[in-house]
């Protein structure tokens, strides 16, 4: 009997758990979940206890912790095979593939999303397939294949709008905005980030709304309106304080530098970029590439070449093996462009031959 009732309160803990973590709560969304997994500990509360183990892969892919959350998310799925439940399998599948997403390898997790909708469809589970196309858009745009990108994000949101699934149609229109705008259409993309804000502060999403507004300050960047830029940024910043997501914070940081060094401000630029690399986790190859190629920006504005070229060839290192093609690029042709600045034109030349290669 008292195993029992301590199951009874380890699935409620986890229930619990997972309505912080839609709120953006991540810390009592951590709390809670540990908590379940305290009371889920009998044989006959193993597949309750895969539920916990993937709630807190979930939670800590939230807060930016991609090594916790692996190993996580691989012990619910190890959970998920020796009891045969599909259905733990079919949740842990998107998070292992957002986590190889996380780390560059592309290639896998684009495997491992389509695992996820095969089986999703052969269940039945309209909520995961969804969720699955938005992941395979994330996909395409992050390899810079734009337009297959915007064709899976559609498809996405109207399941998620004929299931009135706000919260998965609230991430398919911001990175469907995401991706009009990175295609040149920066009015559309508005449209779409700003709709996709509105849904997160309706569903109150804490922990989405610094992610709409960072997209917002990207936008607002590019089209040179370093004031509205500057503010997204900012207010994303105070707002991702209070979720407990550090993933969010390099980009952050990283947007303020570009905001910075628009401005001619490059000391601030640098201290926004040490700000980040503070707190870039090691396997974010992306965010590390990103850190570096904006530090080496302001360090050469600063006159300080020698440091500036060690952050360049950084950031293509760091880079070289993912399969973010649009990073790839950028970073070694703002390699270039400062070889070419600095004298030395011939080795610019040779760098900018190995992007034509790849390409």
């Amino acid at each position: 009997a008292e195993r029992g009732l301590r199951g009874l309160q380890g699935d409620a803990l986890r229930l619990l758990g997972s309505l912080y973590r839609d709120k953006g709560d991540l810390t009592e969304a951590e709390r809670l979940a540990q908590l379940a997994l305290e009371n889920l500990t009998g044989e006959e509360q193993i597949r309750s206890r895969g539920e916990a183990l993937l709630l807190m892969g979930k939670i800590y892919h939230d807060m930016g912790n991609p090594t916790a959350s692996q190993r996580w998310a691989e012990e619910s799925y190890r959970v998920a095979e020796q009891e045969g439940d599909r259905r733990i399998e079919l949740a842990a599948l998107p998070l292992l593939g957002s986590l190889s997403l996380h780390r560059g390898d592309l290639d896998h997790a684009e495997e491992l999303f389509q695992q996820a909708i095969t089986l999703a469809k052969d269940i039945g589970d309209k909520r995961v397939e969804g969720s699955t196309l938005y992941l395979l858009g994330s996909v395409d745009l992050n390899q810079g294949d734009l337009l297959p990108a915007m064709e899976r994000l559609k498809d996405a949101i109207n399941l998620f709008q004929e299931m009135a699934n706000r919260r998965g149609e609230a991430w398919s229109t911001l990175t469907l905005g995401t991706a009009l705008a990175r295609g040149g259409n920066n009015e559309a993309g508005k449209t779409f980030v700003r709709r996709a804000l509105d849904i997160c502060r309706e569903l109150g999403d804490k922990w989405a709304e610094p992610w709409c507004l960072r997209a917002l300050g990207e936008i607002s960047l590019a089209e040179k309106d370093l004031l509205e830029a500057e503010s997204n940024y900012q207010e994303a910043l105070s707002k991702s304080h209070s979720t407990g997501d550090r993933g969010v914070l390099p980009e952050l940081y990283l947007g303020l530098a570009e905001v910075c060094l628009n401005k001619g401000q490059a000391e601030q630029a640098l201290e926004y970029t040490r700000l980040a690399r503070e707190v870039v986790s090691e396997d974010d190859l992306y965010s590390q590439a990103t850190t570096q190629r904006v530090q080496g920006t302001a360090l050469a504005a600063l006159g300080r070449d020698q440091e500036a070229e060690e952050c360049f060839k950084g950031s293509v290192a760091a880079i070289e093996g993912t399969g973010f093609r649009p990073e790839i690029a950028r970073c070694y042709q703002e390699y270039a462009s400062f070889l070419e600045k600095t004298g030395r034109g011939e080795e610019a030349v040779a760098v900018r031959q190995k992007v034509s290669m790849r390409n």
